[in-house]
């Protein structure tokens, strides 16, 4: 039932994009399809920078996907060369960036009701509110696609007492993000917070949960050391401009990008934690 909705649903949001066979270009859109670009370009010729954008970028040399999620430009790169055009790239990563959030948001449901179908209707909705190329905000989607599954090792703190961290699981997980877009590490700890608080409080071996913590965060740094060297590399080894400082008010952190339906989920959830404090904490 719930793979079957999904699917379902997961091509009607790329229907009318097929019937009318266009790209959508906009916003930041130009920026991530010049580093697959990049990145598809140094595959099919076989030369390889991990670095400068030679390809892209007016083939300035930038170093961008060098900080900027670099094994996943590498992976939508080489997409693209299977795909051959943009359209197709689209349709394919808005199909599948659809379908992963609705499953990681089914499963997360799943861990707190055994309701297959409250489940399924959480997750179709949850997909239906993921941004995709439309708005621009491609990013901002990829990050919605995987805030389930970090949901999923949350919901283990509150409700596993005997092993509330699966260090391999948070490891995993938090190293993907990694390599697809740095900052969402830092809000996913910040989401995590109240889970981890709460499960420390209730775990009956809060030294093991610690231990598990740790052997976590020390599996995720090595697991995204590219990017750490990366970073370290350029700014102690060489003079680099620094990005051009601008706003994010009016769009990436703005109110505007939240719908009604999402405030409105909020409000029950604030509700429900309010309401069911003693269970939830």
């Amino acid at each position: 039932m719930f793979r079957s909705n999904s699917i379902v649903v997961a091509i009607l949001l790329v229907s009318y994009q097929i019937q009318k066979h266009t790209t959508i270009v906009v916003a930041d859109s130009y920026f991530h399809f010049s580093r697959f670009y990049d990145a598809a370009e140094q595959i099919k010729n076989h030369n390889f920078s991990y670095f400068q954008m030679n390809y892209s970028f007016n083939q300035t040399g930038r170093i961008i996907n060098g900080f900027y999620g670099p094994f996943f430009a590498y992976l939508m790169g080489g997409l693209l060369l299977l795909v051959k055009n943009w359209f197709n790239f689209q349709i394919i990563t808005t199909f599948l960036i659809s379908l992963i959030s609705s499953v990681g948001m089914y499963l997360c449901s799943k861990k707190v009701t055994n309701n297959t179908i409250i489940s399924t209707l959480v997750g179709i909705i949850y997909m239906s509110q993921v941004k995709l190329w439309s708005s621009g905000s491609t990013f901002t989607s990829i990050s919605s696609m995987l805030v389930p599954f970090v949901l999923l090792c949350g919901i283990r703190m509150v409700t596993n007492h005997e092993k509330t961290i699966n260090w391999i699981q948070l490891a995993l997980i938090m190293g993907i993000v990694s390599q697809i877009h740095v900052l969402s590490i830092v809000l996913f700890i910040i989401l995590l917070l109240p889970f981890f608080i709460s499960g420390l409080v209730k775990a009956k071996s809060k030294s093991r949960m610690w231990l598990d913590l740790l052997f976590a965060v020390l599996i995720t740094f090595l697991l995204t050391a590219n990017i750490w060297f990366s970073l370290c590399y350029a700014k102690l080894g060489e003079n680099l401009f620094n990005p051009i400082s601008t706003s994010m008010t009016g769009g990436a952190i703005s109110l505007r990008r939240f719908t009604i339906l999402t405030i409105v989920v909020y409000l029950i959830q604030l509700v429900y934690v309010i309401i069911h404090w003693k269970n939830v904490f």
